[in-house]
Order: C-alpha cells, then structure tokens, then sequence
C-alpha cells in the first residue's frame, strides 16, 4: 500500500536533487549521501552492506517493489544510477530478462545505458533469445 507513496516521495527526491544540480547550486552530488529517503531505502554509501543488498535484491522480484526501483532507476541523476548500475544491475540484466517481474526493471535500466554499456549487454543477451522464446513459445 505505501509503494505508490514511496515512489512519488522518491520521484521528489530524486527530481529536486537533479533541478537543484542543473540550476548549479551547490550541493552534495551523490542522491545516496546520508539523511535521504534514498540512502534509508537502499543503505546509504557503501551499500555493499548485507542487508541493502538482500533487499534491494528482492526489490527486482517483487511485484510491489520492483516498481519502487524502477522510479529509483529512472529519476537519479548519472552518479547514482551508474553506481547502481555497475554494483546490482551489469551482471544481472541477463538473468533479470528472464523473470516476468525483474524484466520491467532490466527495461529502465538498459533505457539509461549510454552505448558502449548497451552493445556489451546485447552480447550477452543474444544467446539468451532462443530460450526466451523457447519459454514464451511454450509455457508449462
């Protein structure tokens, strides 16, 4: 119930952050610096932290919380979501296409890449297709 809530205080979050830089007034330029509704969600900086990956892990698969990451992915400014990106999506945008949940959150996170980063997924993805359609083709 709080999900819709969550992803329009986030939306604000993230869009202030960003008009604020744009208008170059000074400010912290990482969204995950402490004190922000970001940092509480998803552990603050060094979210190598246990607990915010196991959650944040089990935001791509839920069907409440994939929703929140997907208004995280698409508002955050460059420096966040590459740390993002490069920490929890790079590795696994191939296995996330898979899954009928995560596959909305690989979608927002390829829609950020710049190229170089979208040919390397393709590569991988490509030998993936036939078994996306295998699958598709033939539900069980």
């Amino acid at each position: 119930m709080g999900s819709p809530t969550l992803q329009f205080l986030l939306r604000l979050e993230l869009s202030s952050a960003d008009s604020t830089r744009k208008k170059g007034r000074k400010q912290q330029n990482d969204t995950l610096s402490q004190g922000t509704l970001l940092s509480k969600l998803l552990g603050g900086e060094g979210a190598e932290d246990t607990n915010s990956s196991a959650f944040l892990q089990s935001l791509f698969y839920d069907t409440v919380g994939s929703h929140v990451l997907e208004t995280v992915i698409q508002f955050s400014n460059q420096t966040t979501f590459k740390g993002l990106y490069d920490e929890y999506f790079k590795d696994r945008l191939p296995s996330m296409s898979r899954n009928e949940t995560a596959s909305f959150v690989a979608v927002k996170a390829v829609d950020r890449l710049d190229e170089k980063q979208l040919e390397a997924l393709i590569d991988g993805l490509v030998p993936l297709v036939p078994n996306l359609l295998g699958t598709w083709a033939n539900p069980e």
